[in-house]
């Protein structure tokens, strides 16, 4: 077995004391009692990191395994071993590291056998200035290791009824880094720990340390290492608070493309400033904005969320946070690390991912369309600057493209960026909604780039536009199928799928009449032609009365025919004559129909013109004879009699019973309006009242008229108890009241007025109608 070299160093703190009795008066920053001339970077980074953070036991030291990996080949790879007890200051305990290291990996088995081979381990001792290294050839030991572990993710809380070595417990963290996939870590009689995530095995020093980690196993999961995750937070935090530099800006994307750091990781640094709670909570500082815009660069699954946050609420505060994005999203833009942050493929390919989910995620989430189409088409947005919009249009066409028209491909071919199976719904036999948002999706962006002018785009998103809607709809509308296939025809072949362009209702019109004509007229025009013909040779050989009438039978017949073919023709002119449902009738054909029909109609005519020459003219002359005395009679009896004014009509419809109730309550305020109504005609009659009559019930006879009901003026309006009476008992029934009530209810609802409670309000909007009417009436009579 090879030999190890062991270097070391502790925590820095100022002690007071002896070494049998000694407190802290504070650290002293940096290491102490080293080895070495300097910590190597690897070990100092994972330090910062906090990934050594534990407290141990009062009672027992607390020991931390690490492998301490170098950035690149120029950092080296060391394996380090912590013993960490407590020391107490003036007020407090707190933990203190010796650390042991040997440079490279798998060294740690190594390390903990010499640490072991001492009487008891060698723990921290401010007073203890090692000068040199130690080599070292340690015994290993050969733990055996329980099969239960087998069954449990990393990282593994070691219960405390299986209790196990130290020893046995580096060899578990071996064993689960996969053949050094993920660093191996482990932890040994803690009471507490920092970033449980980031070792393989722990192993709480009692039940209650155990208890609380076993809590947080659901969301623990242990993943590959953040090399420096001080330094990434820190330049997150500078990014988050405004302060841009090309520094922290190269370490973002540094880390963007590190594979080693996991999408975990990500969650778990955003989180650390609190992102997911700001989405929950709706926390739009301009900070956390800033925040959450880095987010979903480096996260794309979190793009829909963080457009929906943007757009969320009231119009003033979505307006506040989309105005801070986009400034923050263009101080990105300017940026250059070189190159400038926008052209690194790392970045683009990260937005463009977004962008994906967010497309896929459309067939769930239709809300997610307009905020789609905004952050592709906003030019300010960083979305559209990383041209995701150029890439989603040529990623659509080149699967639709692949998987052609109307017959799917069989085996389905391998898509540029979607599994097939998410465009499986294209070939079913009824119309698809699945794809309804693809369509208001690529329509509005087609919209929104020909304000912009982009042609070649707009093009594109309209021909998008145009199949969806064939997919969803089995048409589409006139506006998208021209600007997609700028095409007169009715059908066009777009990717190997047939697009029907939606007929208007013009054209549908234009098509009716062309049916009619071509179906009942034109065909039968011989057989018109000749009826027309013999009824007009007939008609022109009797009295000019009907030559007159016949006359403009045959000009409006000819107009009509005219309009349908003018008309007809006018709307459905786009359309080719094969895209017809209906087929013309052959050219020869049409000439033999016209020359049949002129035939038809002048031998008809001649043959009418003969048989009217033949009648009877005097019996046609009695006729007329007779039909002008029977007129003139009819006429002089009509104007020998006096016209009498026929009687008003009467409607009883009984309101409901409630209605009455409340009617009858304030019917002194409808007796008090009626009142005052008759009294102003009376005193200011819009007509000249009959001499023998009282003007009063002239006006209630025309009031009747206008309300259609037989309603009484003495006993009721001109006495006042009466309506006391009913205001004091409204459940009683009261005929005549109710009469009145009935009819007022019965105006209202007749003439539409909002309030239908069957009461005349002062100066109320019934009151002002029914004073209308019953002035029209009163003149109306008068005419009379």
């Amino acid at each position: 077995m090879s030999s190890i070299e062991i270097h070391q160093f502790c925590t820095a703190l100022n002690p007071q004391g002896t070494r049998e009795n000694w407190r802290s008066t504070g650290y002293r920053g940096g290491y102490m009692n080293s080895t070495l001339t300097k910590v190597p970077p690897a070990v100092d980074r994972d330090i910062r990191n906090l990934l050594f953070d534990v407290r141990p036991s009062k009672s027992e030291p607390a020991l931390v395994g690490r492998e301490c990996w170098g950035k690149s080949d120029a950092e080296e790879d060391w394996s380090v071993l912590a013993i960490v007890t407590l020391a107490q200051d003036e007020s407090r305990s707190f933990p203190v590291y010796r650390y042991f290291l040997s440079q490279g990996r798998y060294n740690l088995s190594k390390l903990l056998a010499w640490v072991k081979s001492h009487d008891s381990y060698p723990v921290f001792d401010p007073f203890d200035r090692p000068s040199e290294s130690i080599i070292s050839n340690p015994q290993l030991e050969s733990p055996e290791i329980p099969k239960w572990v087998d069954q449990h993710k990393s990282p593994i809380i070691v219960p405390p009824k299986h209790q196990m070595q130290v020893a046995a417990i580096s060899a578990i963290a071996y064993q689960k880094s996969e053949k050094g996939k993920i660093i191996p870590a482990w932890a040994y009689n803690v009471e507490a720990i920092e970033k449980p995530e980031r070792f393989l095995v722990i192993q709480p020093a009692s039940q209650d340390t155990y208890q609380r980690l076993q809590n947080r196993t659901p969301v623990l999961e242990a993943t590959a290492e953040v090399a420096d995750e001080q330094g990434l937070k820190g330049a997150l935090k500078a990014l988050r608070d405004n302060r841009m530099n090309s520094k922290d800006l190269k370490t973002f994307v540094e880390a963007l493309d590190d594979p080693n750091v996991s999408i975990q990781a990500w969650e778990q640094i955003f989180n650390s400033f609190d992102a997911s709670v700001a989405i929950k909570k709706k926390i739009d500082t301009d900070e956390m904005i800033r925040l959450l815009t880095l987010r979903a660069i480096a996260l794309p699954k979190e793009l829909p969320n963080y457009l929906k946050w943007l757009n969320e609420g009231r119009k003033e505060e979505s307006e506040k946070r989309t105005r801070t994005a986009l400034t923050f999203q263009g101080q990105l833009e300017l940026q250059s690390i070189p190159p400038r942050f926008v052209d690194i493929q790392t970045v683009r390919d990260r937005c463009y991912s977004g962008i994906e989910i967010c497309f896929k995620r459309l067939q769930s989430d239709r809300t997610l369309v307009d905020r789609l189409v905004w952050v592709l088409s906003e030019q300010d947005s960083l979305w559209y600057k990383t041209q995701c919009n150029t890439e989603l249009i040529n990623n659509s066409v080149h699967d639709l493209r692949t998987l052609g028209g109307d017959t799917p491909p069989d085996p389905l071919p391998q898509l540029k960026s979607r599994d097939p199976d998410f465009w499986k719904s294209l070939h079913a036999e009824k119309r698809s909604g699945t794809y309804v948002p693809f369509a208001k999706l690529f329509k509005d962006l087609a919209d929104k780039f020909a304000k912009i002018g982009s042609i070649r785009r707009t093009k594109s998103y309209y021909q998008l536009a145009a199949y969806f809607c064939q997919v969803t709809e089995g048409e589409v509308p006139k506006k998208i199928f021209k600007n997609a296939l700028d095409s007169k025809r009715r059908k066009e072949k777009l990717w190997g799928r047939w697009i029907s362009r939606k007929i208007t209702v013009w054209e549908q019109a234009g098509y009716a009449l062309i049916k009619i004509y071509d179906r009942f007229v034109f065909k039968h025009f011989y057989k018109i032609a000749t009826i027309v013909g013999f009824l007009g040779g007939f008609i022109l050989a009797i009295p000019n009365e009907l030559k007159l009438i016949f006359i403009v039978f045959l000009g409006a017949l000819t107009v009509v025919l005219l309009l349908m073919q003018i008309l007809g023709r006018k709307f459905v002119k786009s359309v080719p004559p094969q895209d017809d449902p209906e087929q013309e009738m052959p050219k020869r054909q049409q000439i033999a129909m016209w020359v049949l029909s002129a035939f038809g109609f002048i031998i008809a005519s001649a043959a009418g013109w003969g048989i009217g020459t033949l009648s009877n003219d005097r019996t046609l002359n009695n006729f007329a004879r007779k039909a002008g005395s029977t007129n003139g009679s009819q006429t002089s009896n009509s104007t020998s009699s006096t016209p009498q004014p026929s009687g008003c009509a009467k409607i009883e419809t009984q309101p409901p019973p409630e209605l009455l109730v409340q009617a009858r309550q304030s019917f002194s305020i409808t007796r008090q309006e009626i009142s005052r109504i008759v009294e102003k005609f009376k005193s200011n009659p819009p007509i000249q009242f009959e001499p023998n009559a009282k003007p009063q019930n002239q006006i209630m006879e025309s009031l009747k008229c206008v309300l259609q009901s037989d309603v009484e003026y003495a006993g009721v309006i001109a006495d006042p108890q009466v309506a006391e009476s009913a205001r004091n008992a409204p459940n009683q029934a009261n005929p005549k009241i109710d009469k009145w009530i009935a009819a007022l209810h019965n105006y209202q609802s007749r003439n539409g007025i909002a309030i239908k409670d069957g009461v005349l309000q002062l100066n109320g909007q019934t009151g002002q109608a029914l004073e209308k009417a019953l002035e029209d009436e009163l003149k109306k009579k008068s005419i009379h």
